[in-house]
């Protein structure tokens, strides 16, 4: 898409027009984290906010993560917003993380798809997969890693709902 722009959000004002509560949180938490933890990229079109991705660049929670991909940065909540999807912009959002990543001096770049059925209905999830294929991600020999989701609950508590994710590689070429 010709007129959509990448921009590394500063700011938490970057985020108001990001649709759902969980996601605004989320990329609030991060940027208040600070660069060295990780970078927020938002696609624009205009003024508008039609996209966003997270490249988390400090170690993953996950142990199995730890031990089997160390020092790898991971792509986290890729969305492009409602009627924007299938127009090129989450392939823009993941070059941007990759780049971010290459640019820090990582070889490799992961990411998570969440195989929960209540997240993410077996359709989405098998579209998912091909799309990250089609970008030249592979998944990895491990089998799945059990993961968490953040819920904001009605009082403003927060919980941890377990989940399980299939994990996807990227290496990038050294010259």
């Amino acid at each position: 898409m010709a007129n959509v722009r990448i921009e590394t959000a500063v700011t938490e004002d970057a985020i108001g027009g990001i649709p759902a509560p969980e996601d605004q949180r989320f990329f609030l938490d991060r940027l208040q984290r600070g660069r060295e933890y990780g970078r927020a990229y938002l696609a624009l079109l205009g003024s508008d906010l039609v996209g966003c991705v997270y490249l988390q660049l400090d170690e993953a929670e996950e142990p199995e993560l730890r031990a089997l991909l160390p020092d790898t940065p991971l792509i986290q909540r890729l969305r492009v917003f409602g009627p924007h999807q299938r127009q090129g912009i989450g392939p823009m959002l993941v070059a941007a993380a990759e780049h971010g990543a290459r640019a820090e001096d990582f070889g490799r770049i992961a990411l998570g798809v969440d195989v929960d059925p209540r997240r993410r209905p077996g359709e989405q999830q098998i579209d998912l997969v091909r799309f990250y294929q089609n970008l030249g991600y592979r998944e990895w020999p491990h089998g799945l890693v059990k993961t968490f989701d953040d819920d904001e609950q009605k009082d403003g508590s927060w919980v941890r709902r377990p989940g399980l994710c299939r994990i996807f590689t990227k290496h990038f070429r050294t010259t």
